[in-house]
């Protein structure tokens, strides 16, 4: 069976004791049968080698990480990952963070995992314990540093589950950037119908230059009034979160937070 374990977004206080890791920004990687696969299940060109090298080795379990070069861009390690004979595929690393097993807790997965002889390929991501409020904190405080986008907590008794959980979160600041609005796009359908509401704004960055689509951060009112007066909406300014830029100079996930006050209307 495929399908990866995939984190919530942390929100509110952090359930202890938990376990941390530092949260990488690479590319998703699954090894399972001899094959290393994207969480999608598709293969992973870029990582031939790695997979070489993983096969050779005697009795590994079904193992889930990412594969990474450390402060690298999400960009150029999709991009290396992807294509076969890369310039810079050597660069590329697997870092190993959990084991695939749905019948043992994580805590015992993360003891397993230690023990194990990986290639010279593959990078295990430490494992920090979690018992207050403020080793969460400094932690986070301490990979950030490092360079590394946040943390992710870990619940040390859950089992492993191919599905989107709580007992995995994520926690990484965002970073705010105000927009000016251009245009609105109407929401529509997953049959394809419209739905007289709005489905994203266009926005321009005033410094760059840049050209984002923001669908994401609406409540259902929202959406149903900024589509009524979408006449109003050019030359507003809206507040952005984001998670980072690509190399390109593109918002990478953006979400609306506010700006735009719907009570006046």
């Amino acid at each position: 069976m495929l399908g990866v374990m995939l984190a919530k977004v942390h929100k509110g206080r952090v359930k202890l004791p938990a376990l941390m890791q530092p949260k990488l920004d690479g590319v998703r990687a699954h090894y399972v049968d001899g094959r290393l696969l994207s969480r999608n299940g598709k293969p992973l060109a870029g990582a031939a080698s790695i997979e070489a090298e993983l096969r050779a080795t005697d009795s590994l379990p079904e193992l889930d990480g990412e594969l990474y070069i450390h402060g690298e861009s999400f960009q150029t390690i999709v991009s290396i990952a992807r294509r076969a004979n890369h310039a810079r595929q050597a660069e590329l690393e697997y870092h190993v963070f959990d084991i695939v097993d749905e019948h043992q807790r994580q805590v015992d997965r993360l003891s397993r995992l230690s023990t194990l002889c990986l290639p010279t390929s593959c990078i295990l991501v430490e494992t920090k314990i979690a018992l207050q409020a403020a080793d969460v904190q400094d932690y986070l405080s301490l990979c950030l540093k490092l360079g590394y986008e946040g943390i992710m907590l870990r619940n040390p008794s859950s089992l492993y589950q191919r599905k989107r959980t709580s007992d995995l979160l994520k926690l990484k600041p965002s970073k705010l950037i105000a927009l000016v609005v251009l245009d609105s796009l109407e929401e529509i359908s997953i049959d394809g119908y419209r739905k007289n509401s709005l489905g994203a704004l266009i926005c321009k960055d005033p410094t760059s230059g840049m050209i984002t689509k923001v669908g994401t951060g609406f409540t259902a009112q929202d959406r149903a009034v900024l589509w009524a007066y979408r006449h109003e909406l050019p030359g507003q300014a809206v507040s952005v979160k984001y998670q980072e830029k690509t190399d390109g100079g593109a918002l990478r996930f953006p979400v609306y937070v506010g700006g735009i006050n719907v009570q006046q209307w």
